[in-house]
């Protein structure tokens, strides 16, 4: 919301202020951890995950919480999506064929389990317009009122990384193995 763009690095978090100098989160919990991903949250907190699966949050350049992949009851933690109706609650994905829904750091009893599968090995969660977008190791799925549905019948199902939208609202997907997608099950 200030305008500091954060950014993920292999020693951590760096950040681009409206002066345009690169500047480095110093907290020892984070400065030599590869960090994977970024996620903005609906309460203004930056929302962050190692490649060791610590989650973090950040307000404005300094960390807010920190939570290590040894308390954290999703284990092979591999993303987050912050829920942007929730700000207290988000979506783990992790190496199974589960999404865990609840607040970081509670226990997995307190947590809602969603069965995703066939899916596994979650690489990307994303809300767009309403619908949780699910990249997986193994195809894509989405989440809206109705539960989990699975794409099925496109190009696309294998080390499927991102999806983002156009400014025309088309979807497209990212996979290490089979490059660049626009499923027509989203056209």
């Amino acid at each position: 919301d200030d305008g500091t763009v954060y950014f993920g690095t292999t020693n951590g978090v760096a950040m681009i202020g409206d002066d345009m100098k690169i500047t480095y989160m110093e907290e020892p919990e984070v400065v030599n951890s590869y960090v994977d991903i970024l996620r903005p949250g609906a309460d203004g907190k930056v929302y962050a995950v190692t490649n060791e699966g610590d989650i973090f949050s950040i307000k404005e350049g300094k960390m807010v919480r920190f939570l290590s992949h040894e308390d954290n009851a999703v284990s092979r933690l591999w993303f987050i999506c912050p829920d942007p109706k929730d700000a207290e609650k988000m979506y783990f994905g992790s190496e199974d064929s589960n999404l865990y829904y609840g607040h970081p750091g509670d226990p997995l009893e307190k947590m809602e389990v969603i069965d995703i599968a066939p899916l596994n090995s979650v690489m990307d969660l994303r809300v767009i317009d309403e619908k949780l977008w699910i990249c997986a190791r193994n195809g894509i799925g989405v989440m809206d009122e109705d539960g989990v549905h699975i794409l099925e019948n496109i190009p696309m199902n294998n080390s499927v990384g991102h999806v983002i939208v156009d400014y025309e609202g088309n979807l497209w997907f990212t996979s290490t193995r089979q490059g660049v997608s626009l499923p027509a099950a989203t056209a």
